[in-house]
């Protein structure tokens, strides 16, 4: 068996429909069997799999097990040399698997690799990010560097192949193949024999910055991650999350105890200490930010809208930590 192909779906039906109808178009040349792991679907996610695709091997889990756990469990049931973690509502384009698999096959130092997601209209999304870092609260390419370049001043100082627009991030082309810290989950080829030598997804973390974990493992193990703009896919951004009701509340819940475990788990509870310190002030200053965007900027304000949402929320979960604290410390 080449390629082992994952994925974890949560009520997106139609889009995993046409997942599947696009990883078996489009990749001809290569023995694959597919694994979905359904996370107790309300939408009839499971019985559409099982009546149109009686290749697909389901396993329907009686409760939201999360991104991880849920990927591990296909994982153990996987049989292919090479094993693809996919998102349902990613499009497989251009024999993307093919091409990223003969990437690997030509690079064996190469232990992870990424495709290049587009939106519907073509324009390319952010799919790599840094290593989580105390630097990058303030330096990442995406929030702050975009809120401040923005400004006329600060434009050549705060350069950024990024842009924002009301549908998201969009980067600028880029055709060249590179080594990045770690490519995103919608997303992910490696080989059988690196997850049984660092393991595979940390299970504590029930979703986001998965990733980011496994591939630090990798740079630890001495392997490489590379994202690889030939393999091209298009990605549904948001389509699960976005049905849960307040579902900033839950991305950033998500979040940030993702972010703290991997901060904690690689380099110290201090470490995590001080990451959630800065992490509630730079929001504070980025809320700031975009609410004079907001109203600098009309022709952006429902992207804007939504970043006001999002750091609103990360606000109000320190907050609520801040005072269970100190509830706890007057007992």
């Amino acid at each position: 068996m080449d390629v082992s192909v994952l994925i974890v779906n949560w009520n997106t039906r139609d889009l995993l429909r046409a997942c599947l109808k696009s990883i078996f178009a489009q990749t001809p040349s290569l023995s694959c069997e597919v694994i979905v792991v359904d996370n107790a679907s309300e939408d009839g996610s499971a019985d559409m799999v099982q009546k149109e695709f009686p290749a697909v091997r389901l396993i329907q889990n009686s409760e939201n097990e999360g991104f991880g756990r849920a990927n591990n469990q296909a994982f153990r049931e996987s049989a292919g040399e090479y094993v693809l973690f996919l998102n349902p509502d990613t499009e497989i384009r251009d024999r993307a698997i093919e091409k990223a698999v003969a990437f690997m096959k030509a690079h064996p130092n190469v232990w992870l690799a990424g495709a290049k997601s587009v939106h519907a209209d073509g324009t390319i999304q952010v799919s790599t990010a840094c290593f989580p870092s105390l630097a990058m609260i303030w330096t990442n390419g995406v929030p702050l560097k975009i809120a401040l370049s923005v400004f006329g001043p600060f434009k050549k100082i705060f350069k950024t192949s990024a842009v924002y627009t009301n549908d998201g991030f969009t980067m600028t082309e880029d055709a060249t193949s590179r080594r990045v810290d770690y490519v995103l989950g919608q997303f992910m080829l490696t080989r059988r024999d690196v997850l049984v030598e660092v393991g595979v997804f940390d299970e504590a973390i029930f979703m986001y910055e998965e990733e980011a974990d496994l591939c630090y493992r990798i740079y630890k193990a001495g392997g490489e991650v590379w994202y690889v703009p030939d393999a091209v896919i298009l990605h549904h951004e948001r389509r699960s999350i976005d049905q849960l009701p307040d579902a900033f509340r839950h991305e950033v819940d998500w979040f940030l105890c993702a972010r703290g475990r991997f901060m904690e788990k690689h380099h110290g509870k201090a470490m995590e200490v001080i990451f959630h310190a800065m992490t509630g002030f730079s929001s504070a200053v980025k809320l700031v930010l975009y609410a004079v965007l907001f109203l600098a900027d009309r022709g952006k304000r429902r992207y804007l809208t939504r970043r006001l949402r999002y750091h609103g929320a990360i606000e109000r979960w320190y907050l609520k930590r801040m005072f269970t604290f100190i509830k706890i410390k007057k007992r």
